[in-house]
């Protein structure tokens, strides 16, 4: 994993919080690598991208580099900015030491047909993150987690509590707090699939409701 960060020259900027991956890539003529793109954060004078994948990241520094050689402007959102520096740092894998933290910030619970579970376990968890995130890949770019492979994550400490939550014309149950989880028994191979699920859900949320502020989460590796 790496953080491209570029640089503008002299120019503050007026954030909008929604900013699209889509947005980002079309005006750099990427639009089709949007899941190697982690996440984007705008700050006023520069825009950092966090990139999965070498390839990805050749092709995203070499369109930046055009237009800093031709003094071309980035134009993005309704700005057109001058490239002033661009710097690449490389980020510790979320799974790099197999043993993470996952903290629910907001209530928490799934919805399994017409029920509602608001207990905690890996397989929902993590099934759940691994059918959102394919629904966003073409066929050929999904990736496959068993449940036999889920049911290996081992919990090693668990402070979640249970919470009331109210929805429409009834109360639920749902969870927050903290979770640490060990990877150690996961297949090498695998680790990558369950590192892009997770980023999804740190993106996203999690669970029922997660457009809605429900299951946002947090995670220290």
């Amino acid at each position: 994993m790496y953080k491209l960060i570029i640089k503008f020259k002299r120019k503050e900027l007026k954030i909008r919080e929604n900013i699209l991956k889509s947005e980002v890539l079309s005006c750099l003529n990427l639009q089709d690598e949007v899941f190697h793109l982690k996440e984007i954060k705008l700050e006023k004078n520069s825009l950092s991208l966090k990139i999965d994948g070498k390839e990805f990241l050749n092709k995203l520094i070499n369109e930046i580099t055009k237009l800093k050689l031709e003094n071309r402007k980035l134009k993005i959102l309704d700005f057109n900015l001058d490239i002033q520096e661009v710097k690449l740092e490389k980020c510790k894998r979320l799974l790099e030491d197999k043993i993470l933290t996952i903290e629910f910030l907001t209530p928490t619970l799934f919805k399994i047909g017409s029920n509602f579970k608001g207990e905690y376990s890996n397989y929902l968890f993590f099934s759940w993150l691994l059918r959102k995130f394919n629904k966003l890949l073409p066929k050929e770019n999904k990736i496959n987690i068993s449940r036999e492979s889920i049911e290996k994550i081992s919990v090693i400490e668990n402070s979640l509590e249970s919470v009331e939550v109210q929805l429409k014309d009834y109360t639920a149950t749902a969870f927050k707090g903290k979770l640490k989880l060990n990877f150690e028994n996961i297949d090498s191979e695998l680790i990558e699939n369950f590192e892009n699920i997770l980023n999804y859900g740190i993106e996203n949320g999690v669970g029922y409701k997660n457009k809605n502020g429900y299951g946002k989460i947090k995670i220290n590796s």
